[in-house]
């Protein structure tokens, strides 16, 4: 899954993560900043039962225009929590269905 926000700036501040499928599933988040990777964290996910919060874990994804969380298999994200410290270009929910037009945030690659 990659989320954008095209001329702006985001920190990731809390989400919680589960494996869809895989016990000890192995979650890395990419933070991006104009083209350049700012921080990079791998978690591992104890297994499909338990949920887990991460929130401190968190604190270098700050001021991001793009983050990547990539896995081998399904992850369930939940409750992500953002702040936006700059605002994004907002594109027009007619140009991507994708795209929440209020927050100006974009998922892309999401299936």
């Amino acid at each position: 899954m990659t989320m954008s926000c095209p001329g702006g700036k985001f920190s990731l501040i809390s989400t919680w993560m589960t494996p869809a499928w895989d016990d000890g599933l192995v979650v890395k988040l990419d933070g991006w900043e104009n083209g350049s990777l700012k921080v990079t964290r791998s978690f591992t996910l104890p297994d499909t039962r338990t949920k887990t919060f991460f929130d401190s874990q968190l604190s270098d994804f700050k001021d991001l225009d793009s983050l990547v969380l990539s896995s081998d298999t399904h992850t369930v994200v939940d409750d992500i929590t953002i702040e936006i410290s700059k605002d994004c270009t907002v594109i027009p929910r007619e140009a991507d269905p994708k795209v929440d037009a209020n927050a100006g945030i974009a998922l892309v690659n999401v299936a």
